[in-house]
Formats: C-alpha cells, sequence, structure tokens
C-alpha cells in the first residue's frame, strides 16, 4: 500500500458534531464545521461558490459525504479523511485532482460522475475497502482506475460511459462479488477486472471494442443474471469456461448472450445450469455446439433472430430438455433436430423462421400449454396441424397456427 504522508493536526481539531444533517450548505456554510473532526450525518456541500474546502481540514470520518456542482479544482481540506459512509463527488466541471484523499482508506459506497475534466484517480492509492457499490461514470477525460489497485474488499460495481477509459486494471483485487454493470464506453478490454468465484449478477454491454471475455475466467456462478449484449467484437466464449451456474438463487434469472460473433457455444461446456437460456442477435453463430449435456435449463432456451443458425442438434444431447422452447428469426434453420427428445412443454414458440420446412424432430412431443407456430413461409402448415394433433392439452392450452405455408404439402 502507497504510504500516506502524515497529515499536522490544526491545533482548533477535536469536535464531534450533533447527529444529523444539515441539509445543503455552501461555501458560507462551510465555516461552522471547521475544527469537527467526526460528523454523524450527511453533510452535502453544493453550489457555484464553493472553492475552498480548507473549513474541513480537521475532518476524519462522515457518515455520508456528497460534494456536487462546484467549482472546486481540488479536493484540498480533505487531507485528514480516513473513513466515509457514502462518499460521492459528482458534476464537479473544474475538479482535476482527488490527490488530498490520500489518508482515505474507508468507503461504503464510492460515487464518481460528471466530473469533466477529472484525468485520474490518484490520491485514493490507499482505498482498502468499499463495503458497498463502486460507480464511476461519464468523467470525459478519465483514462485510469490505476490508483485503486489496492482495493481488496469490494461488493459492487457500476462503470458507464467513461469516453476515454479504455481499460479497467487498477481493480484486479477488488474481488467484486455482488451486482457487476459495466457498460459504454471507450473500452478496449475488460482485463483487470477483479471478480470472485461466486458473484451476484453481471451485465456488460455496448462495448463494441472489447474482444474477449478473459476478465471473467474467475466466475463459477452466477446467483442471478449474466447479461453478455451488444460485444459484437467477441468471437468465442472461452472466457466463460469455469462457468458451472447461473441463476440458481433468482426465479427471474437468464443466461443472455446477446450480439456477438460467436460462431458456437463453446466455451460453456462447463456449465451444468442456467435458469434461462437466450442466444439472440448473433448473425454468425451456425450451431449450439459446445453445450455441457448435463445443462439444465429449468425455464428454457431462446433462439431469437439467430441468421446463420442452422443446427441445434447439441440440445439432442442434454440429459433434461428444456421445457420452454422459443426460436424465432433463425432463418437458416431447415428442421429443429435435436428436440427429439422434448416430450412436454409449456412453451413451443416457432415464429419467423423462413427456411423451417419440418417439424417431425418432434415427434415424441405429447403435452403442451402453449403452441405459437406463425410466420414460418416454408413450413406446410399441414406439418403444424401433424404436431399439434398428436398433443394432449389441458383444457386451457392455446394452439396458433397462422401465416405458414398454406399451400405445403405433407407426406404420409
Amino acid at each position: 500500500m502507497a504510504g500516506a504522508v502524515p497529515v499536522p493536526v490544526p491545533a482548533t481539531c477535536g469536535v464531534t458534531a450533533s447527529p444529523g444533517d444539515l441539509g445543503s450548505i455552501g461555501q458560507a456554510g462551510l465555516e461552522a464545521l471547521r475544527g469537527v473532526t467526526d460528523y454523524p450525518g450527511t453533510l452535502t456541500i453544493t453550489g457555484g461558490d464553493v472553492v475552498d474546502l480548507s473549513p474541513l481540514a480537521c475532518l476524519t470520518t462522515v457518515q455520508a459525504l456528497q460534494i456536487t456542482s462546484t467549482q472546486l479544482t481540488t479536493l484540498a481540506g480533505l487531507s485528514r479523511l480516513t473513513s466515509v459512509g457514502d462518499l460521492e463527488i459528482s458534476l464537479n466541471g473544474l475538479l482535476t485532482s482527488m490527490a488530498a484523499l490520500a489518508s482515505l482508506t474507508h468507503v461504503s459506497n464510492l460515487t464518481l460522475i460528471d466530473n469533466e475534466q477529472l484525468a485520474s484517480l490518484d490520491g485514493l492509492q490507499n482505498l482498502t475497502v468499499a463495503a458497498g457499490t463502486i460507480a464511476i461514470g461519464n468523467n470525459a477525460a478519465l483514462t485510469s482506475l490505476a490508483a485503486l489497485d489496492h482495493l481488496t474488499s469490494a461488493q459492487s460495481l457500476r462503470l458507464t460511459a467513461n469516453p476515454a477509459l479504455t481499460s479497467p486494471k487498477g481493480l484486479d483485487n477488488a474481488h467484486f462479488s455482488q451486482s457487476v454493470y459495466i457498460e459504454g464506453g471507450a473500452l478496449t478490454s475488460l482485463d483487470g477486472l477483479g471478480l470472485s468465484a461466486e458473484v451476484q449478477d453481471i451485465t456488460i454491454m455496448h462495448l463494441p471494442l472489447v474482444s474477449s471475455l478473459e476478465a471473467l475466467a474467475a466466475v463459477q456462478s452466477v446467483q442471478s443474471s449474466l447479461t453478455i449484449q451488444d460485444l459484437p467484437a467477441v468471437s468465442n466464449l472461452n472466457g466463460l469456461r469455469n462457468l458451472a451456474s447461473v441463476g440458481t438463487g433468482d426465479e427471474s434469472a437468464f443466461l443472455l448472450l446477446d450480439e456477438l460473433a460467436v460462431s458456437d457455444l463453446t466455451g460453456l461446456g462447463g456449465l451444468t445450469y442456467a435458469r434461462l437460456l437466450e442466444v439472440s442477435d448473433s448473425p454468425s453463430i451456425a450451431s449450439l455446439s459446445g453445450l455441457n449435456p448435463a445443462l439444465v435449463m429449468d425455464q428454457g432456451i431462446q433462439l431469437i433472430n439467430d441468421q446463420d443458425l442452422a443446427d441445434i442438434s447439441a440440445l439432442g444431447k442434454v440429459q433434461q430438455p428444456p421445457t420452454s422452447i422459443q426460436i424465432s428469426g433463425c432463418q437458416s434453420l431447415v428442421t429443429l433436430a435435436g428436440l427429439e427428445n422434448v416430450r412436454t412443454v409449456t412453451l413451443l414458440d416457432l415464429d419467423g423462421d423462413s427456411a423451417l420446412v419440418s417439424l417431425h424432430a418432434l415427434s415424441a412431443l405429447r403435452t403442451a400449454n402453449l403452441i405459437n407456430i406463425e410466420g414460418n413461409t416454408s413450413l406446410p402448415t399441414c406439418e403444424a396441424k401433424w404436431l399439434v394433433s398428436r398433443i394432449k392439452a389441458p383444457a386451457n392450452a392455446v394452439f396458433i397456427i397462422t401465416y405458414n405455408d398454406d399451400s405445403g404439402t405433407c407426406g404420409s
């Protein structure tokens, strides 16, 4: 850890403020806090007249500190601050330095948003604990998170739209274990993102320059949902090779792989449980090969707008077939080979699969609650009627067959 330079203690220090919140204060209001060492409430400093934090020179601990919409260029005056519950620094358009926070070692939540001229987080080198969430977003000049490299205990991360930041390097040792949300900005790599083996939920989206998921290799379990969306340069899922389960702790959870450049699902070979698996809008995926035969999908599978998907035979190797199946907009899929073991479904939705000509792979299907076979322009309508004629439907079952090939013919 970087050694903190001892900070002289002003002679007037030693006052503990009364519990409570002062409300929003400007420069004049700060004068009332001279000599205060501990502030057991929320301190909100805001306004265009705020240019100097020196009245806070004694402050070491505060329950919550918000510094927002000021004219500060530095945080000079906070050099004795060691612990903050919630620290928010936002909308400070002139702020260029956080060096005054060199004594800070512990926060619950850290929020750094819309500080246009802040290029680095230098000053946070001694921060080791973030018990809640680190949120860093829309800082136009921020190029590095390296100052956070001593952070060894953290829960959640929200990293969004920092247009000059190319890497999360500096978060290597954070071991985030709760919510991780990364969206937008100029990231070219996820390397340096420190994750625990078990994470509550992960969302990574809208990163056109990121080509690898290797930073996720440490993750073995996601309790809720895992979303990887709009990473068009990612051509393989090898970074998910150690992932074993998604959604064991959340009934609405899912694994979403959307707008990727993968050709198959190689990399998911260790996955044995996903409450719901969705692969969508990935135009180059041709097959589902790579799935683990032991995979269980309680809420089924969704294959949506995967234009080159022609082979779903890997589903035939899965020991427990999905009971909810949605395949829509997959324009290269000719047959449903791979669904031969499906005997019961709550939902079967085949919609807009323009090359589909046969449903005979579903010959074992006997019970269903909802079937929608719609807009499959090459599929003879008689194929759909053949399928539903074999179904033992409960009284409230709904079967929809429409806009398929009414002129098509079927064999005996």
